[in-house]
């Protein structure tokens, strides 16, 4: 596959966005050994920007280098436990502060994507509306306006993007989810910051009170 590069982004920085997008569309499912030299000809260009691409997507926890090279993360039920702690409070944050700025064009966005999950929730069609689902949360996270908190939230639902395609194959979670979803949108168009925290906190609870126990201790796979 060849890169379409934006002119003004360096070789390095489209290897990271090309191999990023491949690691969270499972194109390169966890567990893939990456291949420099491989991954230099799907790219089509040398491996040098490839090496560099492979360094940020390890500080992002998208890869993990071991004795046998770079191979695409999976997560423990240890691992994921861990983020979601982490995640409960900076989503709890974000939604806060995503309710106290009231941006008309994110709350549209976001009541759009919620829109969309539900066409498809009522089509089967699970695996996409997990998709939504990370754009709900991006989007929340850009309507904090706080861009410490949406780059950290963007490296959590990175790491956490196989674990979410997990937890949407679960009979009955995606639409508990998107009824959760549902409750953290109003308390932001309502402009209720403390019930935008508490609702958001709580979805983050639910999936770790009610999803991390079906791993029984394997890794999130897809």
């Amino acid at each position: 596959m060849g890169s379409s590069a934006n002119p003004r982004q360096s070789l390095q920085e489209v290897a990271s966005e090309q191999l990023r997008d491949d690691i969270l569309s499972q194109r390169l499912p966890p567990g893939t050994r990456l291949s420099e030299a491989d991954l230099a000809t799907r790219l089509g260009m040398s491996r040098t920007p490839v090496r560099e691409a492979l360094r940020v997507l390890m500080a992002e926890g998208l890869v993990r280098r071991d004795a046998r090279g770079p191979t695409v993360a999976s997560l423990t039920p240890s691992e994921v436990r861990d983020l979601l702690a982490v995640r409960e409070v900076l989503d709890g944050l974000a939604a806060s502060l995503a309710a106290e700025r009231r941006d008309q064009p994110a709350n549209e966005a976001l009541q759009a994507t919620l829109d969309r999950m539900g066409e498809l929730l009522e089509q089967g069609r699970t695996r996409e509306t997990a998709e939504l689902d990370y754009r709900f949360h991006e989007i929340m996270a850009r309507a904090s306006g706080n861009p410490h908190t949406m780059e950290q939230l963007r490296l959590h639902y990175a790491q956490l993007h196989a674990f979410r395609l997990f937890s949407y194959a679960l009979a009955g979670v995606p639409e508990q989810s998107h009824k959760q979803h549902q409750k953290i949108f109003r308390a932001i168009a309502d402009g209720d910051s403390p019930r935008a925290e508490r609702e958001a906190r709580a979805h983050v609870r639910f999936v770790l009170r009610n999803i991390v126990d079906e791993l029984g201790g394997s890794p999130v796979r897809w």
